[in-house]
């Protein structure tokens, strides 16, 4: 992750950019959440919050053409994580009232973004993070992919599997659960740290 966004610190044209990737990465979002998103959905008072709406029950936006709807039609509240916060307060406002744009400052579009991110971020960093030949790995990275690395960090973190559902959107534990594996390390060296028994008990 650090190494994505990088590189799109360091390329002028890839500036853009930047503020979508680190926000899909510290808040789980969808990217057809995160192009929909509007200034009105950041709030940062008394504590900074995402909310990510969803406007499938209002008739007057749904006869406007203007509705948001998430996957899960629920809303939801993502907390701001003080980096990116720091990010999103020091972005350019636009009058039109979105968050995100393109590369030449219009809409957002989702395709545009994402035929972008592989060719200038994904395939000129594989050769830094090779996949062995039949295995998913880096150049396999997508929009999703992001998602995956919010839930698995959170997971690490010790964030509990409600906040996480809560945070992603999801109604069941089948994508936390998913990434739990991933950090068998950190399970064994928890393990290890409860005393369970007195160490005078224990065999040598």
């Amino acid at each position: 992750m650090d190494a994505i966004l990088n590189l799109c610190a360091a390329k002028n044209e890839l500036a853009w950019l930047h503020p979508l990737l680190a926000t899909l990465s510290m808040t789980g979002m969808r990217i057809g959440e995160a192009v929909q998103l509007r200034y009105s959905d950041l709030e940062w008072e008394p504590l900074p919050v995402i909310k990510i709406a969803d406007e499938g029950a209002s008739q007057r936006k749904a006869k406007m053409k203007s509705a948001r709807q998430t996957k899960g039609k629920r809303g939801r509240s993502v907390p701001v994580h003080p980096d990116l916060l720091e990010i999103l307060k020091g972005m350019s406002r636009h009058r039109d009232g979105y968050v995100f744009h393109g590369p030449r400052g219009g809409r957002l579009k989702a395709d545009t973004a994402r035929v972008i991110f592989k060719r200038e971020i994904i395939e000129p960093l594989a050769s830094q993070f090779p996949t062995d030949e039949g295995d998913i790995g880096f150049i396999h990275g997508r929009f999703y992919s992001f998602r995956h690395y919010f839930v698995s960090r959170c997971s690490a973190a010790g964030a509990s599997e409600g906040q996480i559902k809560d945070w992603v959107g999801h109604q069941d534990g089948e994508m936390v659960a998913l990434y739990r594996h991933q950090f068998d390390d950190a399970n064994q060296a928890r393990m290890a740290s409860i005393p369970f028994v007195s160490a005078a008990t224990v065999p040598r």
